[in-house]
């Protein structure tokens, strides 16, 4: 499959997304709701995203953002723009068209700091984007780095821009996610290809040890990290340095290891490496050339991922911009690097979140084994990112097949395990968990496999807990559906909490084989959920106080409070109940 190819299934996914939802949304919403939940899998590491599309001018300068994020800790606000193309060829977007996207959107940032946002025209105090830069100026102190993506179907040459300090003081970076990036990444599964390190050029000099086994998937080298090199490298690449992107750093302040690291760079830097455990690195590729004396040393790296010690770059590099006077000259860190030979680069894959698990594996093998009620089509579970895509390009192999393909297994019935750990960890009634997005969600979703698989009664998923996945998907995204034109901002997290509202009220009585037979939900349960939608969305504004719903929402207090409700029953006759 081709990049145009690939642009192709794209485009479909888009029109299902519309079709499902009654063409209630446009098309460059439902293109980055799928970006969303691909982003910890090319190596983007955010916390809850939300669509949020506003467009105003001041003085001639026009203002974008098309959503936003911001971490648990306070310390990174993400903030996105899309371009979408809607073309059926792939579109070059030029450089230019970039960073003039981005300066649209940083402007938005600087209005919500200096109050200008108060006076923009055709916004009031109930435009979401005035709660937007509320929540922006609460966080304004604490606030470590801003990052602002542009999300286009478009092809573009550059992914990321050199990072400045440019926005209220605090780090300011840059990243594209084209259609190429997604590209790459579903089609190899690898999301850092895009890091490469030239250490020459840096004027590092890193002598190393080298380990060969021929007989081995692997070379491994043993070296010490310089503190500057490090800093420079996350400066750099940020959190896409970090295995699986899962934000590892914590607020300096805290007590515990970020403490520790920060008080030794501080108090005794020449004494790093005696303290600290070190890095573990992985890179597809390596060049190593020798000095003038004949010892080994790394010229540059190919496909970089710190895959332990990623708090420990992390803290580094924030310790060093809040104490400026701290000497990374006298630091160094010890590190071994992993060389994956060629034909073994899907190591890498080994840890896309725990994909090769064996809850995993079965659900995997169920999926391909069922076949919805008539007896063809099927649903898809992407146990491995980009399977899905895969699969359509081996078998898709002509036009004809390919759309017959997609007619029997088409991307509204396709399931990936994020999706299936939002469904589980939803319905067992941990709403909260689910809206701290993607990674957060996925780590509790194992954490509660691991229990289950403790327990001596535990079976592997079948059949029967495929269909009730099957059908929890129809339940949520049904309240997707009706959450969207009801309320003017968090509409997802609404129908989050609706949905964990349903589970308690009426879970149990669910006949889930019931509603695989139909492949749909009956009118009196989508009645049903349209009633709790409606009332948890009220519950959930009625209390937020002005707060932003997508932090809310977060908010251990508020689940709690979930379950102290009465919700309506406003359907006694639900076909899918049981007795």
């Amino acid at each position: 499959m081709n990049l145009e190819e690939f642009l192709g299934t794209i485009r479909d996914e888009v029109e299902d997304r519309i079709s499902n939802d009654n063409h209630t949304i446009y098309p460059e919403h439902a293109y980055m709701e799928m970006v969303f939940e691909h982003l910890g899998d090319i190596g983007v590491a955010v916390d809850g995203p939300e669509i949020s599309s506003h467009q105003y001018s001041i003085s001639n300068k026009k203002r974008l953002l098309s959503g936003f994020s911001l971490s648990e800790d306070g310390a990174s606000l993400d903030l996105f723009v899309c371009l979408y193309q809607n073309s059926e060829q792939v579109v070059d977007v030029p450089d230019a068209k970039l960073k003039e996207a981005g300066e649209r959107c940083l402007r938005v940032f600087n209005d919500c700091i200096d109050g200008t946002i108060d006076n923009a025209p055709g916004l009031d105090s109930s435009s979401p984007l005035i709660t937007i830069a509320q929540l922006i100026k609460d966080v304004r102190e604490q606030l470590e780095e801003i990052r602002i993506f542009v999300i286009t179907d478009g092809k573009t040459k550059s992914k990321n821009f050199k990072p400045k300090e440019k926005a209220d003081g605090k780090l300011l970076r840059l990243e594209v996610i084209d259609i190429e990036r997604l590209y790459r990444h579903q089609l190899s599964g690898k999301p850092s290809d895009d890091i490469e390190v030239d250490l020459q050029a840096g004027g590092f000099s890193v002598p190393c040890v080298q380990f060969r086994d021929d007989a081995a998937d692997y070379d491994y080298l043993l070296t010490i990290i310089p503190g500057q090199l490090l800093y420079d490298l996350y400066l750099k690449f940020g959190p896409r340095l970090l295995e699986s992107n899962v934000r590892s750093f914590l607020d300096v302040k805290a007590r515990g290891t970020n403490k520790g690291i920060q008080n030794t760079l501080r108090f005794e830097p020449e004494k790093f490496m005696a303290y600290n455990n070190g890095l573990v690195m992985i890179v597809d590729q390596l060049v190593v050339g020798k000095t003038s004396q004949g010892t080994p040393v790394i010229h540059a790296l190919r496909g970089l991922q710190i895959v332990n010690g990623g708090q420990t770059a992390a803290t580094i590099f924030f310790s060093k911009r809040k104490f400026k006077d701290i000497q990374l000259e006298k630091v160094s860190i010890a590190a071994k690097i992993v060389v994956l030979k060629k034909e073994n680069n899907d190591v890498v894959k080994q840890s896309d979140l725990s994909s090769n698990r064996p809850f995993h594996q079965h659900l995997e093998r169920v999926a391909n084994s069922t076949f919805c009620p008539d007896g063809v089509s099927q649903w898809f579970y992407e146990r491995s990112s980009g399977s899905y895509t895969t699969m359509l390009a081996l078998k898709g192999r002509t036009p004809v097949q390919l759309r017959e393909l997609k007619k029997v297994i088409p991307s509204s019935r396709k399931l990936t395990k994020m999706m299936v750990g939002k469904l589980v960890m939803g319905w067992q009634g941990k709403p909260r968990v689910v809206c701290l997005g993607n990674e957060k969600c996925f780590k509790e979703f194992m954490a509660y496999i691991d229990e289950m698989e403790s327990k001596s009664n535990y079976t592997q998923p079948d059949k029967e807990y495929f269909k009730q996945i099957v059908g929890m998907n129809l339940i949520l995204k049904y309240a997707n559906k009706v959450s969207k034109p009801q309320f003017p901002q968090g509409q997802s997290f609404i129908a989050t909490y609706a949905f964990s509202a349903i589970a308690s009220l009426i879970g149990s009585k669910i006949s889930f084989g019931y509603i695989w037979q139909k492949q749909d939900l009956s009118s009196p349960l989508k009645q049903q959920i349209e009633s709790t939608v409606k009332e948890v969305g009220k519950f959930i504004n009625s209390t937020s106080g002005g707060r932003q719903i997508s932090e809310w929402t977060k908010k251990q207090e508020l689940e709690d409070m979930l379950y102290e409700q009465q919700f309506t029953i406003v359907e006694a006759d639900i076909p899918e109940l049981r007795e």
